[in-house]
């Protein structure tokens, strides 16, 4: 079972590098990689940037910003994201819980400037949804220890 998740992941890891649009569930949810080259194209002039709201060893929340630079030095937005991860949520948290942070809320941003295709969640999110659910936190106490 968990080598047959395993193939489908990577086959939509595939899918996702080939042409920045998964489908999943008969949704088509495009990558944060994908949002970002269209930023980019489409609003040449305007900045992205992210910030850390809350970091520590267990959960990290990062606001992730679209706007433009005005004169004078003064900022206007228009667009934002936030995002949640939980360094135990799954193995790859366990070492790059910030990173993927501040990847979906990137794709939430994104998604909030109008670059979110036919779904807010980004292919990145919900593949990693579906892997959580696949494979929930075991939760261990002190008693497993002694």
């Amino acid at each position: 079972m968990m080598e047959q998740h395993q193939q489908e992941l990577k086959q939509q890891e595939r899918s996702m590098t080939k042409q920045g649009v998964v489908n999943i569930k008969g949704k088509n949810y495009k990558t944060v990689a994908l949002r970002v080259q269209e930023f980019r194209e489409q609003f040449p002039t305007y900045f992205l940037t992210t910030e850390i709201v809350k970091i520590d060893d267990e959960q990290c929340i990062v606001k992730a910003y679209a706007g433009v630079h005005l004169e004078g030095g003064q900022v206007q937005t228009f667009a934002t994201g936030h995002a949640q991860e939980f360094r135990k949520a799954s193995q790859i948290n366990g070492t790059s819980y910030v990173e993927n942070c501040e990847t979906s809320a990137i794709g939430r941003c994104l998604a909030a400037l109008g670059l979110g295709g036919t779904e807010f969640a980004s292919a990145n999110e919900v593949v990693n949804a579906i892997h959580q659910q696949s494979n929930p936190v075991k939760l261990v106490s002190k008693e497993d220890f002694l």
